[in-house]
C-alpha cells in the first residue's frame, strides 16, 4: 500500500509540473462543423473527427456537429471516419483566435469494417491500417444479440473460440491458444487472476462494454508477457467531450428464454466541451439453461451486477484528467459438469466474486512540433474470487484467493515528416494472498493452494511507423521486460499446524524482449497486401510456478524452476475493396517452444501432475471473410476458420484445437429503421484430436433476429430487437468444452428479447 501511494502522488505532481508548462501555449483556433449522411441528412453520431498525426479531435454529438478547440496555427488534414460509411479527409488552414467551418457529408460503405478506429497499437488508427490481424466486436451488436458471455460475443469473429467450463465466465480461445497465453484487459488494465478454472471473461458487464478489440496474435510489442496468444481488450463505456452541452440518459432490459435471464442496464451523464460525468448501472439473473431437446444443465446459473462511474476534466486545450470506478459483484456462479481437478460428483460453484477497479489517467498535448502527446495512466484492481466444493453433506472444501492488481503506464506519441513514435514504460504486478478451507465430517482443515507471492514485470517499448513511399507502409516495435517474483514459506496445513514445508521462500528474476515489424503494400488502388514477424514471450504466471492443488482425486504441483515460453509469429494475408464487394485473406504460423505442459510424477507415494518446461509446438491456419451489398440496404456475408495445433516434439496433435467452422449471413437495413438478419454457422467434425481427447460431432446453427432503431416516442428515441438462436434446437457439445473434460451441451433454442430507450 505504501509503495502505491508514493507512486500515487507521483503521478499527481507530474500532473500539477506539466499543467503549470501548459500555460505557455501558444495562441490557438478552433474547427467546427457538422457531419451528417450524404443521401437521409440524418447526423452522424458518433463518428470520430481527427486531424491526421496530431493529438486533436473530437467525436460528432447527438445534434450531428462537432468542434474541436485548442488547435495551434497552421495547415492540417482534417479526416471523418465512422462505421459503415467512407472515410473522409479535407485541408483546413488553422489561425489562431479563429474559427473555421468544415463540413461533411458521408457516403455508406459496403465493408462493415470501414470507419473503425482502433488503440490496440497505441494510437488511434484506422482498423485497415494495421499489419496483422485485429477483431473488433461492437457495443451495438453485444446489445443486439443478448449474449450470455464475453466469450459468446467476441466468437462471433474468425479465428476466436470460446471454451464453456460455465456460462457466465466462458474462456476466449484466439487461433488454439488460451489461459495464461491470452492477455485480457479491462479498459488497458491487465486482469491477473487465477485460470485453472475460468472466471476472468465473466468480470465485466457485457452491458456496459462500448467496443471490444481483439489482437490475433503477438502483433504489438505494447502488452509485454502472455501476448503469444494475443490480447483481448474490453473497453467499456465513458463520458465524452463534446462541443455542446449534451444529457446522455438511457435504459435497457433484456430477456432470454433458455434461462429464464432477465437483464437491466441504465445510464446516466453530461457531456461538455470541457467535463464529463457518466454512471451506469448493470443486473443480470439467469437460472440454469436448457439444452437441445429440453435438457436441463443443473448448476448453471448466475448473477451479477456492475456499477461504473466516470468522469473527465479538461484544463486549457492541452490537458485531460480523466477518471474511472467500476465494481463488479458474482453471486451464486454454478460451474457445471466436472473436468480437471474435480470429481464427477462435486457441485462447484463461486458464492461470490468480485472486482473492483480504481484509474486514474492524465494526456499532456505538448505544445512541440515532434512531440504530440503523452499519457500517464495508474490503476488499482483487486479481484476477490470464493469458490466452494460440496462433496456431500460430509465435505466441503472452500478455496479463496485475493489477486490485487497495479500498474502504471507511461506512453508517448512523436512524430516526424515520415515517422509516428509510440514510447513508453510499464509496470505492474500481482499481489496473491489465499487459503483453502476444508470441512471433513465435523473437522476443519486450513491449507493453501498457493503461497503468498508477488509478481512483477517492468519494461520498456518503442513502435515506429512510417511511410516508405506511397504505397508501402512499415512498422516496427521492440520491449524488454525485468520480472520479479516472490513468495511466501508455504507449509502443508495451517490448521492444525505443521512443519512441513511445500514451498520454500524464494526470489527469481526473469529477463525476456519482444519485437514487431509489419508491412501494408498497396498493389492496386482495390488490393492491399499485409506481412508481420513477431517475437514474443510469456513468463510463468504464479499458478503454474507454486500450484498445490489436492482435492482428493488428483494432485497438482507447480515448478518454480520454469522458463519462459518463447514464439516466433508469422502472418501474412490480402484484402480487396471495391464500392460493393470486400474480402480478406489471412494466413498465420506461430512456432513457440518452452511450452509449460503437465507431466505426470510421483508425489507422497502418489501419482500427480507437474508443470514443466518440455514442449514445442507449431499452430497454423487462416481466416476468410467476405462481404457484399447486393442492394443499398441488403448485404451478404461469410467467413471461415482453420486452426491445426501440432507438438513437435512428439509429432501429435495438440488439444483443444478448434475445428473448422463457418457462416452465412444476410442483414436487411441500415443504422435506423427496420433490419432483420439471418445466419447459419457450421462447425465441422473434430477428428484431429491429441491423444486420449475425445472426438467431436459438428453442428449446424441457425439464428434469426430482427428489429427497429431510433424511432420516437415524446422525444425519446426507441430500440426493440426480436430473435431466436439455435432455431432447430440442436442437441451438440463445444469442442474446446469437451478437451477440458467438460461433457456439456450447449444452450437449446432460445427466444430474446432486448429494449432500449435514449434521451
Amino acid at each position: 500500500m505504501i509503495r502505491n501511494r508514493i507512486i500515487f502522488t507521483c503521478i499527481i505532481g507530474l500532473l500539477i509540473a506539466f499543467t503549470r508548462f501548459g500555460a505557455f501555449a501558444a495562441d490557438t483556433g478552433s474547427i467546427q462543423g457538422e457531419a451528417v449522411d450524404a443521401v437521409s441528412r440524418d447526423g452522424l453520431s458518433g463518428a470520430h473527427v481527427t486531424l491526421d498525426h496530431t493529438p486533436y479531435g473530437a467525436v460528432v454529438g447527438n445534434d450531428g456537429t462537432y468542434r474541436i478547440d485548442g488547435v495551434p496555427e497552421g495547415a492540417y488534414k482534417i479526416t471523418i471516419s465512422r462505421i459503415g460509411y467512407h472515410t473522409e479527409s479535407k485541408q483546413v488552414t488553422v489561425i489562431g483566435k479563429k474559427m473555421v467551418a468544415i463540413d461533411f457529408y458521408l457516403v455508406r460503405s459496403v465493408i462493415q469494417s470501414e470507419g473503425i478506429v482502433v488503440t490496440a497499437r497505441g494510437r488511434t488508427t484506422r482498423l485497415k491500417d494495421v499489419p496483422g490481424s485485429i477483431g473488433v466486436v461492437r457495443g451495438r451488436h453485444i446489445r443486439e444479440e443478448v449474449p450470455m458471455s464475453l466469450a459468446d460475443a467476441a466468437a462471433q469473429v474468425p479465428g476466436i473460440s470460446k471454451a464453456s467450463d460455465m456460462p457466465w465466465g466462458s474462456r476466449i480461445n484466439i487461433r488454439g491458444l488460451s489461459k495464461e497465453q491470452v492477455v485480457f484487459l479491462i479498459d488497458g488494465n491487465r486482469v491477473s487472476t487465477a485460470t485453472e478454472v475460468a472466471a476472468q471473461f465473466g468480470l465485466v458487464a457485457t452491458q456496459d462494454i462500448d467496443r471490444m478489440e481483439i489482437l490475433k496474435g503477438p502483433i504489438s510489442v505494447l502488452y509485454g508477457t502472455g501476448s503469444i496468444g494475443g490480447v483481448v481488450n474490453a473497453i467499456t463505456r465513458k463520458g465524452k467531450f463534446l462541443s455542446e452541452s449534451d444529457w446522455d440518459i438511457a435504459f435497457e432490459s433484456s430477456y432470454e428464454s433458455t434461462a429464464k435471464g432477465v437483464g437491466a442496464y441504465g445510464r446516466i451523464g453530461l457531456n461538455r466541451s470541457n467535463f464529463y460525468f457518466l454512471a451506469t448501472q448493470s443486473y443480470r439473473d439467469y437460472d440454469n439453461y436448457k439444452a437441445g431437446d429440453g435438457v436441463e444443465i443443473s448448476n448453471s446459473q448466475f448473477e451479477d451486477r456492475q456499477t461504473s462511474i466516470s468522469l473527465g476534466y479538461r484544463l486549457r486545450s492541452q490537458h485531460k484528467i480523466e477518471a474511472k470506478y467500476q465494481l463488479l459483484k458474482a453471486i451464486d456462479v454454478g460451474i457445471p459438469g466436472a473436468g480437471g481437478v474435480f470429481k464427477d460428483q462435486d457441485q462447484v460453484r463461486y458464492p461470490e466474486t468480485r472486482r473492483e477497479m480504481f484509474e486514474l489517467g492524465w494526456t499532456f498535448f505538448p505544445s512541440f512540433e515532434v512531440w504530440e502527446k503523452s499519457e500517464v495512466h495508474f490503476f488499482h484492481q483487486p479481484i476477490e474470487r470464493r469458490a466452494e466444493i460440496n462433496r456431500g453433506e460430509a465435505k466441503k472444501i472452500m478455496p479463496q484467493a485475493d489477486h490485487d492488481g497495479t500498474g502504471a503506464r507511461w506512453q508517448n506519441q512523436l512524430a516526424t515528416e515520415s515517422h509516428r513514435f509510440v514510447v513508453g514504460a510499464e509496470w505492474w504486478q500481482k499481489e496473491l494472498t489465499g487459503e483453502r478451507i476444508k470441512q471433513i465430517q465435523g473437522n476443519t482443515i486450513v491449507d493453501k493452494a498457493l503461497p503468498d507471492a508477488l509478481y512483477r514485470p517492468i519494461g520498456i517499448f518503442a513502435e515506429d511507423e512510417f511511410q516508405l513511399s506511397d504505397p508501402i507502409a512499415l512498422n516496427f516495435g521492440a520491449r524488454i521486460d525485468w520480472i520479479h517474483t516472490e513468495n511466501d514459506v508455504m507449509y502443508k496445513t495451517y490448521t492444525p499446524p505443521s512443519d512441513v514445508i511445500i514451498w520454500d521462500e524464494r526470489e527469481d528474476h526473469d529477463t525476456s524482449w519482444s519485437l514487431q515489424t509489419g508491412l501494408l503494400y498497396r498493389v492496386f488502388p482495390e488490393i492491399e497486401v499485409n506481412f508481420l514477424i513477431a517475437r514474443a514471450f510469456r513468463s510463468p504466471s504464479l499458478e503454474e510456478r507454486y500450484n498445490y492443488i489436492d482435492l482428493g482425486s488428483l494432485v497438482k504441483l507447480g515448478d518454480p524452476e520454469l522458463d519462459p515460453e518463447e514464439s516466433w509469429f508469422f502472418e501474412t494475408g490480402v484484402r480487396f475493396e471495391n464500392e460493393k464487394f470486400h474480402a480478406t485473406a489471412q494466413a498465420f504460423l506461430n512456432n513457440t517452444r518452452n511450452l509449460v505442459i503437465e507431466k505426470q510424477v510421483m508425489f507422497e507415494d502418489r501419482e500427480a501432475l507437474q508443470k514443466t518446461n518440455a514442449g514445442a509446438a507449431r499452430l497454423y491456419g487462416g481466416e476468410l471473410e467476405a462481404a457484399y451489398r447486393l442492394t443499398p440496404y441488403i448485404m451478404v456475408s461469410s467467413d471461415m476458420s482453420y486452426i491445426r495445433g501440432r507438438d513437435t516434439e512428439k509429432d501429435e496433435n495438440l488439444p483443444s484445437i478448434s475445428p473448422l467452422t463457418g457462416s452465412f449471413r444476410m442483414r436487411y437495413g441500415i443504422d435506423k429503421g427496420f433490419w432483420t438478419e439471418a445466419s447459419l454457422s457450421i462447425t465441422a467434425d473434430q477428428n484431429d484430436v491429441a491423444l486420449d481427447e475425445a472426438t467431436t460431432d459438428g453442428s449446424q446453427i441457425i439464428e434469426i433476429r430482427a428489429g427497429y432503431k431510433g424511432f420516437a416516442l415524446t422525444n425519446i428515441r426507441h430500440s426493440l430487437t426480436l430473435g431466436v438462436k439455435n432455431l432447430t434446437d440442436s442437441q451438440y457439445k463445444n469442442h474446446l468444452t469437451r478437451s477440458r473434460g467438460f461433457e456439456l451441451y450447449e444452450p437449446g433454442r432460445s427466444f430474446y428479447l432486448a429494449w432500449s430507450m435514449e434521451m
